[in-house]
Order: structure tokens, then C-alpha cells, then sequence
């Protein structure tokens, strides 16, 4: 009994030492590796775009910056859109983004263009992104603006209905 006791606490001594071992090896610190694979950041962390007020027919863009900060090319297998809300306005979204593999290191531009059809109203768009970046499957970017008929014409934010929005394959080549 006393030699089973003995080899339990040995063996929970072990365990408990092993995490420091493993930190610390010749009196150097382990370094932190990063994950394999290529990893999508956004620059300025913003992935939500306010365009403000659009007039009716008219159109607005706006560039989301990344970074591949991974250790493997980056490539961005789809886009897709979806409106969110009740009462939405027609509008079109037109979205480019490289068709090429990214480097790691190197920099890329989603553009999101917003095309304001017919009528007036407050409209919100999901884009999600599918890559082969390592995390979440994909990264979620939102859209959102009024569209009036009239220039300093306010439009209550109310974009809760169907969507009646498009999405649009690349529409600008790779970048």
C-alpha cells in the first residue's frame, strides 16, 4: 500500500512539473509559435460600415482593408450578402475582392459598393466571407445606410422587411 501511495505521488509530481518543463528548458523561455496557416485580419478592426444617407439611384463604396498576418497564402473562396430587417428599400450590393492567392504579409482591399435603387428607406447587409483562413469558416463585414428621395430628406431607421437586395459576384478584377 505504502509503495502505491509512493508511485501516485510521483506520478502526480510529474504532471505537475511537466507544464513548467516544457516552458523553461536550459533557462530559456519557450517561444510562442503562431498558427499555421493563413490568418485574416482586418486593419482597422472595423468590420461594420455606416454609409450615411444615399439619395434614390444613387451609390456609395467603401474599402475593407486585412492583412494576412498567417504563415500560408491566403485565398477568398466566396462571397455572399444577405439583408437583414423588415421594410427595406431596394438596393444592390456590389462586392470585389483579390482573386489570387494573398501572401502572408501582404496586405488586401474588399470593396463594397451600394447601389440605392427606387425608393426611400433604411437598409442593413450581412457579407460574409468563406477563405481558407484558420479560425470561424468565415468573417462576417455589415452594411448599413439610409437612401432618401430628396437631399436633407431624413429617413427614420427602420430597415426591418424582406430583403430585396442583389449580391454580386466580383464586379473590379483581382487586386
Amino acid at each position: 500500500m505504502m509503495n502505491t501511495l509512493r508511485y501516485l505521488l510521483a506520478a502526480l509530481l510529474t504532471m505537475a512539473l511537466q507544464p513548467c518543463t516544457a516552458l523553461a528548458q536550459n533557462g530559456v523561455p519557450a517561444q510562442k509559435t503562431e498558427p499555421a496557416g493563413a490568418v485574416f485580419n482586418f486593419i482597422h478592426k472595423d468590420r461594420i460600415h455606416d454609409f450615411g444617407t444615399l439619395l434614390v439611384n444613387g451609390s456609395d463604396e467603401y474599402k475593407f482593408e486585412f492583412v494576412n498576418s498567417g504563415t500560408a497564402p491566403l485565398v477568398i473562396k466566396e462571397m455572399h450578402g444577405t439583408g437583414k430587417g423588415l421594410n427595406m428599400p431596394a438596393f444592390k450590393l456590389l462586392v470585389s475582392y483579390p482573386q489570387g492567392a494573398i501572401a502572408p504579409g501582404q496586405s488586401g482591399t474588399i470593396t463594397v459598393m451600394v447601389k440605392a435603387l427606387n425608393e426611400p428607406g433604411s437598409y442593413r447587409s450581412e457579407v460574409y466571407v468563406t477563405s481558407n483562413a484558420t479560425g470561424p469558416k468565415y468573417r462576417l463585414l455589415l452594411v448599413r445606410g439610409d437612401i432618401v428621395s430628396e437631399p436633407g430628406n431624413p429617413t427614420p431607421r427602420t430597415a426591418d422587411t424582406a430583403n430585396t437586395s442583389q449580391f454580386v459576384n466580383p464586379v473590379i478584377g483581382g487586386q
